[in-house]
């Protein structure tokens, strides 16, 4: 596994390599899928998340995911899977309502975690899509916490 990061915290990207026989011949690694750069939430959240990413490999599949932090772990409070060609989502004003009223006060922080799969479609995906054992890479980049 190869792992590439811009500093110490996220966004980050991963890459998985099998490679039969001896490594005197040397190990081929990439290409990285560059991470998401989250453009929003910025400060407060209004319902919309965003990403822009750098050329290069792009992913089959992002699932973005709304955490609020417990004491327990991470609490999934909204998900939605998307294709990889897309870098925004908006979402629907009762989500974004049912947020504000199930967690007053609450920090919250999105996350996109971005994929590559060989073997993926998307018009066939299942949820063993979203398992780490089907990828060759992986980037995950975690927005700054929001209130309500």
């Amino acid at each position: 596994m190869n792992e590439s990061s811009g500093s110490a915290a996220y966004p980050v990207t991963y890459y998985f390599r099998r490679q039969p026989g001896p490594l005197a011949a040397g190990v081929t690694i990439g290409p990285m899928l560059p991470p998401p750069l989250l453009s929003e939430p910025a400060g407060g959240f209004t319902g919309t998340i965003a990403w822009t990413t750098q050329p290069g490999a792009v992913a089959d599949i992002h699932n973005v995911q709304i955490l609020r932090p417990t004491l327990a772990g991470n609490v999934n409070l909204w998900d939605v899977v998307l294709p990889g060609a897309e870098n925004r989502v908006v979402l629907p004003a009762a989500a974004v309502q049912k947020l504000r009223t199930e967690n007053p006060g609450a920090q919250m922080f999105a996350v996109v975690y971005s994929s590559r799969s060989p073997k993926f479609a998307y018009n066939q995906w299942t949820y063993d899509s979203l398992s780490g054992v089907a990828w060759s890479s992986f980037a995950i980049a975690v927005s700054p916490a929001f209130m309500r």
